[in-house]
């Protein structure tokens, strides 16, 4: 007999939440690429799982080429144990020349590891936002920029971050490339951390819209560049 699936109150909760997706994965699998696909996955899958230093603070669930990962409460420190991990996850990446970007947002989220049932306001805004962008990037959603002033921790004096106006898919509207100046991932302090894989994806990419993504990137790169706090 299949067991019941209810709803639990308690598991519903305020948290800081990010998605984050690979990208070039789905091209692969269609042209049967499916070693490169395995060896992509494995390889993230690999710096996804790494212990952390607060693994009692950030849950973590990933499909396929995408992750989630999202925090026990509410709290400023939950959000510097999600960052911290994002930002190592993001350049462990970038310097194996995989592509990724993502969001982080901040709202009510339902999450039910046990039945894999996970839903709610910040997964959504997140996703959509993370998938919009056309770039390799991560920003900060209007709903974490709001939350990090109330817990004391003003987007705009993060060091690791700089405004900008991220580049979006041609299919959105004006009025939402408008929305999308946020705070961004610099991933680069002039040491040389991603810039150098970047530059070389770009270089290899055949595919025009392929190579404006890298190209959005590294423009905005090369005018934010600042003293980076390390992941």
């Amino acid at each position: 007999m299949l067991e019941e699936i209810r709803i639990d109150p308690t598991k519903n909760n305020q948290c800081w939440l990010a998605y984050l997706d690979l990208l070039g994965a789905g091209r692969l699998i269609e042209s049967e690429q499916w070693e490169d696909v395995f060896c992509i996955y494995a390889e993230s899958l690999k710096h996804f799982k790494r212990d952390g230093f607060d693994e009692h603070l950030v849950f973590k669930k990933s499909f396929s080429d995408s992750f989630v990962l999202y925090t026990a409460d509410a709290t400023n420190l939950s959000y510097r144990a999600l960052d911290s991990f994002v930002r190592y996850f993001i350049i462990s990446l970038i310097n194996r020349e995989i592509p990724i970007r993502g969001a982080m947002s901040f709202g009510q989220m339902y999450s039910d590891p046990e039945h894999d049932l996970f839903f709610g306001q910040a997964l959504l805004e997140a996703y959509r936002i993370g998938e919009s962008q056309d770039w390799i990037g991560f920003v900060l959603c209007p709903s974490a920029v709001s939350q990090l002033t109330v817990v004391g921790l003003p987007a705009n004096e993060r060091l690791n971050y700089a405004t900008w106006p991220i580049p979006t898919k041609p299919c959105h509207s004006s009025a939402e490339k408008e929305s999308h100046t946020l705070p961004a991932f610099i991933m680069e302090s002039g040491q040389g951390l991603c810039l150098g894989a970047l530059q070389r994806m770009h270089a290899g990419a055949s595919i025009p819209t392929i190579k404006r993504k890298y190209a959005n990137t590294l423009e905005f790169l090369s005018k934010s560049q600042r003293k980076l706090v390390s992941p």
